[in-house]
């Protein structure tokens, strides 16, 4: 059980320089290969990897034969690439909770770690896996909510407002 608990902390400190793996980018060309190359890299350099689903999908809203489907092509896919990981970051911050048949099937991929977004810490764990809460850094969080970034940094500061003319 430590290593497990260890694993959470790691992710807690790392999670900035952490990686987010899709099979599935939208601006690829999917006839193409992934960029093996980058991919080495990254696994050369030991970051760690989380799995964010194969085609970016809400899980909250999908039925559960498509998460089973998305899983298992990421499975087949990206883990062949990159390596087990066990932390599953939600796309959109959605979540799916203990109890449901959604999270039963992650947990049968091996995730034990589940991300989703939210403004605070927020980290509850189970003898089978632990929840936890991101803060996401992104065009809406730096315009629409400074109260959560400007603990970070002073969003006027960072913000390219070349991006929003």
């Amino acid at each position: 059980m430590g290593d497990f608990f260890m694993q959470i902390r790691i992710l807690v400190l790392l999670i900035l320089s952490s990686f987010l793996v899709n099979g599935c980018l939208p601006t690829r060309n999917m006839n193409d290969p992934l960029p093996l190359s980058k991919m080495r890299t990254v696994i050369t350099n030991k970051e760690i990897l989380a799995n964010n689903s194969y085609r970016h999908l809400n899980e909250r809203k999908i039925s559960s034969k498509t998460l089973e489907l998305d899983s298992a092509r990421w499975k087949a896919e990206v883990e062949p690439l990159i390596g087990q990981t066990n932390i599953f970051i939600f796309p959109f911050g959605s979540s799916v909770l203990p109890g449901d048949e959604k999270f039963s099937t992650l947990q049968d991929y091996r995730f034990t770690i589940f991300c989703s977004v939210g403004p605070d810490a927020y980290i509850p764990t189970a003898k089978r896996y632990a929840l936890m809460d991101r803060v996401h850094i992104d065009g809406i969080a730096l315009q629409q909510q400074k109260d959560i970034t400007d603990r970070f940094f002073n969003s006027e500061e960072v913000i390219d407002e070349a991006r929003y003319r």
